[in-house]
């Protein structure tokens, strides 16, 4: 590992860079009325933002996770428009991009999924690296997706940030040995993950490079 003067900042998608939240939730319940299942309560939903799609499909045990998990893909793609970065989130990023801060991305979206919102909002130019559901065999909370930005960037972990909204989030970076940051701009979780560092607003990471 080389050391690094400027700190690396990875940053979550979904109730971190994209305010996607009512979107996502909107997507889900027209996939399972179109498999004529029952509406999934919002806040189990939520406990599960930061986990892969299908992954929590099949852990709350619902038929065809895999069919389910497609047709929610299709719904979101109809609504991206409706996605929008949080107030701050640009300005944030044209900063690091000025400092030279290099940023990256860690998500537990699909390649597909993650590239068509940050390409269609232009901020894919910001990002290094892109760091998908696909690449890593095991996902958030595990570490294995910090871990592999790591290896890719000959990184210590001292030397990286990862900004989240979810427990898997906290859980992925702490497990990963980098400093977390909780984005207090889009996170439903702030009340279970009160002793971690909350950042209120975009401009404040600044802070902690």
């Amino acid at each position: 590992m080389h050391a690094e003067s400027k700190k690396h900042v990875l940053f979550d998608i979904d109730g971190t860079l994209l305010d996607s939240e009512t979107v996502v939730l909107e997507s889900l319940l027209a996939a399972t009325n179109k498999h004529g299942l029952p509406p999934i309560d919002p806040s189990c939903t939520r406990r599960y933002f930061g986990v892969p799609g299908v992954i929590f499909l099949r852990t709350i045990g619902i038929p065809d996770p895999d069919g389910v998990f497609l047709d929610w893909r299709l719904e979101l793609n109809r609504r991206s428009g409706k996605i929008k970065p949080y107030d701050g989130i640009v300005e944030l990023l044209e900063n690091l991009k000025a400092c030279g801060v290099p940023a990256g991305v860690v998500t537990s979206r699909t390649l597909d999924v993650a590239s068509a919102d940050l390409n269609s909002l232009n901020l894919m130019p910001f990002f290094d690296e892109l760091i998908t559901a696909e690449d890593t065999q095991a996902n958030k909370p595990l570490p294995d997706p910090i871990l592999l930005y790591l290896r890719k960037k000959q990184l210590s972990p001292k030397h990286c940030i990862y900004i989240g909204d979810t427990i898997s989030d906290c859980q992925c970076a702490h497990a990963a040995g980098v400093q977390f940051l909780l984005a207090g701009w889009g996170t439903s979780q702030q009340s279970e993950m009160s002793q971690e560092t909350i950042v209120s607003r975009p401009a404040d990471v600044l802070k902690y490079l």
